[in-house]
C-alpha cells in the first residue's frame, strides 16, 4: 500500500507521504465501525503491530492512521528503557521524582452542583497547596513526578486496531482513491 502513496524527502530519505490524501482516507476508514482495543505491549511500533495483527509491517500506517498518531516519536509510548532515558535527560535525576510532588489532583467527594462536580478535573500547584488552611487540603491528594509521567505514558498504550476483516476492502477502496489498478 505504501507504494502507491507519494514520495517525499525527510532527513535525506525518500519516504512516502503518508499524509497524502488524508481526509479522504480518513473518511474510507469512518465508514467501518469495528475495531478492537489493544494494549501496546513495551517495545511494540506500528510496524511489527501491523505485521502481528494485518501480516505485512506495510500497514503501519494503518495502525498509526487509526488512532490519530501522525508522529511516532511523541504520540507513541516509550520503552521502559526509553521512559528512564526520558526522565533523566527532562529531570537530571529519576528516582527522586518518586517523591517529588508534580501537582495535587482532587480526589475528594464530588457534589451536585457544576462547580463540585468540575472540582474532580482540577489540578492544583504545590505552592497553592502549601496556603491552604487543613480544612481546605481534604480531598487534594499528592500527584508525584514520576507518577505524573508514566501516567502521560502509559495512556499512550491503549489505541484501536481496524478489524483484519476489513483490509482488503480497504486496499481496494483506497486504491480506487489513488487510482491505481
Amino acid at each position: 500500500m505504501l507504494k502507491q502513496l507519494p514520495k517525499i524527502q525527510y532527513n535525506n530519505y525518500l519516504m512516502s507521504n503518508i499524509l497524502a490524501k488524508i481526509n479522504p482516507i480518513r473518511e474510507h476508514l469512518a465508514k467501518f465501525e469495528v475495531y478492537y482495543p489493544y494494549s501496546i505491549k513495551d517495545g511494540e511500533r506500528p510496524d511489527t503491530i501491523a505485521y502481528d495483527y494485518y501480516g505485512s509491517s506495510d500497514y503501519a500506517w494503518l495502525v498509526m492512521i487509526v488512532n490519530d498518531i501522525y508522529d511516532p516519536y511523541y504520540q507513541w509510548p516509550l520503552t521502559y528503557s526509553e521512559f528512564y532515558d526520558y526522565l533523566f535527560k527532562k529531570y537530571k535525576k529519576t528516582h527522586e521524582l518518586m517523591s517529588e510532588i508534580c501537582f495535587y489532583r482532587y480526589t475528594g467527594i464530588g457534589g451536585e452542583t457544576a462547580e463540585e462536580i468540575a472540582r474532580k478535573s482540577w489540578n492544583m500547584t504545590p505552592e497553592t497547596y502549601a496556603l491552604l488552611s487543613p480544612e481546605g487540603r481534604s480531598g487534594w491528594t499528592p500527584v508525584y513526578v514520576y507518577d505524573y509521567e508514566n501516567e502521560l505514558n502509559e495512556s499512550k498504550r491503549q489505541i484501536r486496531l481496524l478489524s483484519n476483516q476489513y483490509r482488503k476492502q480497504i486496499d481496494r477502496e483506497l486504491n480506487e482513491l489513488f487510482n491505481v489498478g
